[in-house]
């Protein structure tokens, strides 16, 4: 499968975040069905678990939908999820790379969020920004 080519957008971010899920619940729930229980709107999922498919959702904000769209990259059920991702609003329409990499600890789950391919630093901090308070969503909604 072809990847992004990111050489022309260096910017990136990176979350490191321990939550109280265990790791194959976490991965379930950014690439499975579960996505819908905590931040997909319901009825939007169309995802495969399956390097090569595309997937696309919605999410709902202040009144709004937010289209998700992207290609799985690479699995590691459990461990790793690697996807490309886009959203008009969030990465104004550039293909980032987000690589999730899931490290079990004694509470749960040691996350590692990486975003790269930001059009710019702006774009790349409120990503940075953002994700911690989407972690912490996911880890109060799924019982955390």
């Amino acid at each position: 499968m072809r990847r992004p080519d990111l050489t022309e957008r260096q910017d990136a971010m990176e979350v490191v975040q321990d939550v109280a899920i265990a790791p194959e619940a976490v991965y379930d729930a950014f690439i499975g069905p579960r996505l819908e229980d905590w931040f997909a709107a319901r009825g939007t999922l169309n995802m495969r678990p399956e390097p090569g498919t595309p997937f696309y959702f919605e999410t709902e904000f202040e009144n709004s939908r937010h289209p998700h769209y992207g290609r799985i990259l690479d699995l590691v059920p459990g461990r790793h999820i690697e996807m490309t991702w886009v959203t008009e609003a969030g990465t104004r329409g550039a293909e980032t790379v987000l690589t999730i990499s899931l490290e079990p600890i004694e509470a749960g789950t040691r996350v590692t969020l990486r975003q790269q391919g930001f059009l710019d630093t702006e774009t790349s901090q409120r990503h940075q920004d953002a994700w911690p308070r989407v972690l912490k969503q996911m880890e109060t909604m799924l019982g955390g």
